[in-house]
Formats: C-alpha cells, sequence, structure tokens
C-alpha cells in the first residue's frame, strides 16, 4: 500500500526532478542524514534509473560509499572533454570495475560484502568507516602502480576493456589526488558557507584564508606520500 502511495507520487514528478531526487537522496544518505522512508523512495527510483550492468554496479551502496570524497569534484558532460580539476562522473564506473577486477580484487569483494553487510544492519557510520579504509588501501595501491611508467601504459590498456573515453586515465589519477586530500576537502567543504550574504573584503578574505590553510595541509601531505 505505501509502495504503491509512493509510485504514485513520484509518477507526478517529471523525470529530470526524479533522477535529480535520486541523486540528492544519495547525496544525503552519504552524509548520514536520517530521512525517514528514503529507503523506499530510493529502492523505486534505482528500479527505474539504473537497470543491469556496469551503471548499477557503480551506482550500489558499497561505490557510492566508496566515490563519496569525489562528490564535490564530479562533473557532467561529454567524456571526450576532459576538465582541469573535475573529474567526469561517466569515468566512476570503468574505474571501480577496474578496481574490483585488477587493482585489488579479493579486497573489493571483501569490502562490498562487509559494507553491504552495515547498511542492511543499518550501521551508516561503520559503513563509511569501512569506506574510509578502503579508500586508503587503494590510493596506497595506486601510488606503488603509478611509479612505474611501464604500469601506468598496463593501466590505461586495462581501462580500455571497460571504457572507450580516453580521458579515464587523467580522472583516475585525478581521484587519487582527491583521496590524498580527502580529510581536507571534507574541511573545506565544512569551512566554506552555503552562500555569501554580503560580498565584501572582509567576508572573501576569511573565506580565503581558510582556503589558503587547507591548501597548504593538503600539499604537505600529498608531499609526504611522494616521498
Amino acid at each position: 500500500m505505501i509502495q504503491a502511495r509512493i509510485k504514485e507520487f513520484l509518477q507526478r514528478l517529471t523525470p529530470p526532478t526524479r533522477s535529480n531526487l535520486l541523486e540528492e537522496l544519495e547525496r544525503l544518505e552519504l552524509s548520514g542524514a536520517e530521512i525517514p522512508g528514503a529507503g523506499e523512495v530510493m529502492e523505486t527510483l534505482r528500479a527505474e534509473f539504473r537497470g543491469g550492468g556496469q551503471t548499477q554496479k557503480r551506482n550500489s551502496a558499497p561505490a557510492r560509499y566508496f566515490f563519496a570524497p569525489l562528490e564535490l569534484l564530479l562533473v557532467e558532460g561529454s567524456p571526450q572533454h576532459g576538465t582541469t580539476g573535475g573529474i567526469q562522473r561517466g569515468s566512476l564506473s570503468p574505474i571501480w570495475e577496474w578496481i574490483s577486477r585488477d587493482l585489488l580484487p579479493t579486497m573489493a569483494r571483501d569490502y562490498v560484502k562487509n559494507v553491504t553487510d552495515l547498511i542492511s544492519s543499518d550501521k551508516q557510520r561503520e559503513a563509511r568507516q569501512a569506506a574510509t579504509t578502503f579508500q586508503t588501501k587503494v590510493a596506497k595501491s595506486m601510488e606503488n602502480i603509478l611509479s612505474s611508467p611501464d604500469s601506468a601504459g598496463q593501466i590505461r590498456s586495462r581501462l580500455g576493456a571497460y571504457t572507450a573515453s580516453p580521458l579515464v586515465f587523467d580522472d583516475l589519477t585525478k581521484m587519487l589526488g582527491a583521496l590524498r586530500a580527502r580529510d581536507e576537502l571534507a574541511k573545506l567543504n565544512e569551512a566554506l558557507p552555503a552562500k555569501l550574504t554580503r560580498f565584501e573584503d572582509a567576508e572573501i578574505g576569511k573565506i580565503t584564508h581558510t582556503v589558503r590553510m587547507i591548501a597548504n595541509a593538503a600539499r604537505i601531505q600529498a608531499g609526504c606520500a611522494d616521498l
């Protein structure tokens, strides 16, 4: 009965609105927000927009938790047109396939099972912690592999098995940088105001100072990781 009412309500919305609603609910889920009834809504919307195949794998809960630190950097658009700092959302699916099948297949399988069980038990905080641990393992493994030019070439070749886009390798390296600066990016997101009430030098200066401090911390961390 409740499921039928949910479907009836959702059908009153336009398809773009339903798609945006799903993205927002998933974002709130990753941030730890508790929304009564959200599970039924997301289940209905995922059935509509995310069928089988790679898209479903990339948007599974364990994958979404893993890619959460990249959310602020994701951009939409043609995979043939890269961006300086953004990561194409369409790159996540082949990257996840590469991680799961080539980089750390056993750890990825264990991670997916662990996070799936935690979410089923409504242990969202523990699921996010598990994702953080797996992110660290992936980043360290990528650092070791990318240090060799030959290995980098092999990664390009393997990614070609999952996508025709030539930009996924670049997005993969951007992902590594984002995972290294994961904590700093989170601090930056928390420090920035949702909006500027007054566009004044003092307020802009405060924000600039905060961004500079966090950016310097990220550079130091990245530099230590390269040693």
